[in-house]
Parts: structure tokens; sequence; C-alpha cells
């Protein structure tokens, strides 16, 4: 996923899933909006992490997918 994608997708604040350097997964907040970087990758910045994060680890967190499902319909 790229920056412009991610940005739409996610929003500064939002508390996400993060699958950390060892497998495990843990909520943290977004701290920035997602960035490009020359090799093709997409970064952001998390709390509880130094530096940008790889988007392809970040996943939405549970309450924010359930309220999202129990939208009534039209």
């Amino acid at each position: 996923m790229n920056a412009k994608e991610f940005n739409k997708k996610f929003i500064v604040g939002e508390k996400v899933l993060v699958t950390n350097d060892f497998g495990n997964i843990e909520t943290q907040e977004i701290k920035s909006a997602g960035w490009d970087i020359q090799s093709g990758s997409t970064l952001v910045k998390l709390s509880g992490f130094y530096g940008g994060y790889d988007v392809d680890r970040v996943s939405k967190a549970l309450n924010t997918i359930e309220s999202s499902t129990n939208q009534p319909r039209d």
C-alpha cells in the first residue's frame, strides 16, 4: 500500500494493530501520515516505536472493524 492509499484508510490519532519485530501484535496509535520512501516501502510513525514503521505491519484495530461492520446499511 502506498502513502496515498494508507492515508485514505487510516488517520493520525487512530488506534491500530501492529505486528512488531517479534511477531507479536500490539495496539499503537498513529502519530503521522504515511510517507513513501525511495525503496518503494511506505512508512508511518507510531507510538511506542522510533522512526518510521512499515505500513504492511499495520491493520485496523478490532473495535474499529466491529463498529464499521455494525453500521446500518441503506
